[in-house]
């Protein structure tokens, strides 16, 4: 049986060793609620990279009860040895609290600019997008900011 080369792309990205455990604060744009993150990255993001990837599992709750958990996917490209721009796309489950996003699955887009602190710490401010993708008749979309504080070992 021949394996879909984008299954070894991922499984690829999530072999080495330099994970990363990210802790952060978020707030809605439309509400200002305030809540949490917690996100775990898979795969080989060291800074001696210009171009890493790996899968990303996260979770997200908030003051006004909207609760987010998912696995997905991150990229990141380095500028220069301690600037990086991360992007992500994670498909997950939504839980409704203030906010009706018309479907219990979700999907998070974020983008993001960090600034590594040490070789192993690094700060980084995002925005994020979830939507359901069009798979409800409601889909009216949310936005949240996102200040991250990570390790990566």
């Amino acid at each position: 049986m021949k394996t879909p080369s984008i299954l070894l792309f991922l499984l690829a990205g999530t072999a080495a060793a330099a994970d990363e455990l990210n802790i952060g604060g978020t707030t809605d744009y439309d509400t200002q609620g305030a809540g949490v993150i917690v996100e775990y990255n898979f795969g080989d993001l060291s800074p001696d990279q210009q171009w890493a990837g790996g899968a990303t599992a996260f979770a997200r709750l908030d003051a006004d009860g909207d609760g987010f958990i998912g696995l997905g996917y991150m990229g990141r490209h380095r500028f220069d040895e301690r600037l990086f721009l991360d992007l992500s796309f994670t498909p997950g489950l939504y839980l409704e609290g203030e906010i009706d996003l018309g479907s219990v699955l979700n999907f998070r887009s974020a983008i993001g600019i960090g600034l590594d602190l040490t070789e192993t710490s690094f700060v980084s401010f995002g925005i994020d997008h979830f939507s359901n993708g069009g798979l409800s008749d409601r889909n009216p979309g949310a936005e949240s900011f996102v200040l991250r504080y990570g390790l990566r070992f």
